[in-house]
């Protein structure tokens, strides 16, 4: 069983993540110089360092949200601290530490190609608010695996270590020879990161073993299909721009530091010297130099832009001149070529029935998810959690979780009161804006008023308590300045 998407160790690598997706790109080598990072989900694909929403919008879990790629939680265990439970499901405190350590790595390597220091924003009150966000952010993606596992027990599915170790040894071998890495290579990088390649290897194996069993499950959930020649053709006709291929190219360069070593590797091969041998003694590019300066096929897009258009412009078997980069000097010879085409039905018949199956699997399976999740039984033990959970379906319900933290003394949280006041100003918000709603009669407004002045007192007392409990803080004022702006006798807060 091969799994649907290449397994993106890469990700994993350098980003220590393994609770996200992997895109279609291949990963690029850290040692080749002459790729360009292909952004991934994670990575802002603008100028501007990504926007973080300090107040969570989503519900439990997104309708397409099918679960399977966050780390298993352990089975029932009296020695560990459970923090919550979904369907009578333990999910652990280490757990959730471990998934919100992860996104936080995601949002702290994006920001640093920004030059930003993402730890900057998690200080005071709206520092704490997109914590929160984050840690409900972990908390979906073990709910996602809880109701996974739950099902496959009901259906008597298990994968097996055996079928783990098979899938990561080919999923490994794969992995290095895109690389051009050895496993010293490897181990090397890892040290480099603060990891080691035993407890990476451990890592990617658990990943993979989830992701096996999420495969199973939706497999499961799915059942058959009885797939027509005319929706075949359709799904080709509709994703046709899929199955094109692009135009590519296969080179191989030397990369040195200076312009005068350039010249000499060019004399050399004018006088008979073998490129690949070159390449494995003089290159300073490691990822292609021990392959004799191969770089494998690429499209546009792939490399720094001097790099590409000089390979570009070249013939089969043609040398290139002297390419300077940010990253030194290259000679490029171009080895092969592949022109642009879209082919024939007939010619990927397979793969897009393959793909047409999976994607009415996935289908089914979110179908399946949204169902399973909707009648799922929560009991969240950390008050601060359960109501910026809550609080994206039902605000009423989210405030009471706090009020009632507040009373029991459940949650000695300083900046607890700052939440609370947050979410009675989303009401009083909403309350104006149905105030200044057109149509109303004077007993309607008054009504809506009388909410507002109850709003407004409950925020201002709230966010007060917050200021008290913390002292100053940037995030809390500004929030009072902004309700103590609102009057009964004014249309705009």
């Amino acid at each position: 069983m091969r799994l649907r998407s290449f397994v993106c160790l890469l990700l994993v690598l350098a980003l220590g993540v393994l609770f996200s997706g992997c895109d279609n790109t291949a990963p690029a080598d850290p040692t080749d110089v002459t790729q360009v990072t292909e952004p991934t989900d994670s990575v802002a694909t603008s100028d501007a360092a990504p926007d973080v929403s300090p107040t969570p919008s989503q519900p439990v879990a997104t309708s397409d949200a099918v679960p399977g790629v966050s780390p298993t939680p352990s089975q029932a265990d009296t020695g560990r601290e459970t923090f919550a439970s979904v369907n009578g499901y333990p999910l652990y405190l280490d757990d959730l530490e471990a998934a919100k350590s992860s996104i936080l790595n995601q949002y702290a390597q994006t920001y640093a190609q920004f030059g930003m220091n993402f730890s900057d924003m998690l200080g005071g009150a709206d520092g704490l608010m997109l914590e929160l966000g984050i840690e409900a952010d972990a908390f979906q993606q073990l709910v996602q695996v809880a109701l996974t596992q739950a099902e496959a027990d009901s259906r008597d599915i298990e994968i097996t270590a055996e079928e783990t170790q098979a899938e990561f040894d080919s999923q490994y071998v794969e992995f290095l020879a895109a690389q051009g890495w050895t496993e010293e290579d490897l181990s090397l990088y890892l040290d480099q990161q603060g990891q080691n390649l035993e407890s990476f290897k451990a890592s990617v194996k658990e990943y993979i073993a989830n992701q096996l069993l999420a495969m199973e499950v939706q497999h499961a959930v799915a059942g058959e299909f009885d797939i027509t020649d005319e929706q075949i053709e359709a799904y080709f006709v509709e994703n046709e721009s899929e199955y094109s291929i692009s135009e590519q190219i296969r080179a191989s360069h030397i990369l040195v530091e200076t312009r005068e070593e350039a010249e000499q590797i060019v004399a050399d091969l004018a006088n008979g010297a073998e490129f690949a041998e070159l390449a494995r003694e003089l290159s300073t590019d490691p990822g292609s130099g021990a392959n004799g300066g191969d770089l494998n096929w690429f499209g546009r897009g792939a490399m720094v832009a001097p790099f590409e258009e000089a390979a570009f412009a070249l013939e089969v078997g043609e040398l290139s001149d002297i390419v300077e980069t940010d990253y030194g000097f290259h000679v490029i010879l171009l080895t092969d070529h592949q022109a642009a085409s879209v082919p024939e039905l007939t010619d990927v018949i397979d793969q897009v029935r393959e793909d047409l199956e999976g994607e009415l699997i996935y289908e089914r399976a979110v179908e399946w998810y949204t169902g399973v999740l909707a009648t799922a039984q929560f009991d969240i033990a950390r008050p601060l959690l359960a109501a910026i959970i809550k609080q994206a379906e039902d605000i009423e319900a989210a405030i009471a979780i706090l009020e009632r933290a507040q009373a029991e003394g459940t949650s000695d949280d300083p900046y607890l009161p700052f939440v609370l006041g947050t979410f009675y100003g989303q009401q009083l918000t909403a309350a104006i804006d149905e105030r200044d709603a057109e149509g109303l009669d004077a007993a309607q407004i008054a009504e809506i008023e009388a909410r507002i002045a109850e709003y407004r007192t409950k925020a201002l007392a709230a966010l007060q308590a917050a200021l008290e409990n913390v002292g100053e803080d940037a995030g809390i004022q500004s929030k009072i300045d902004g309700i103590e702006a609102v009057t009964l006798d004014t249309e705009e807060p």
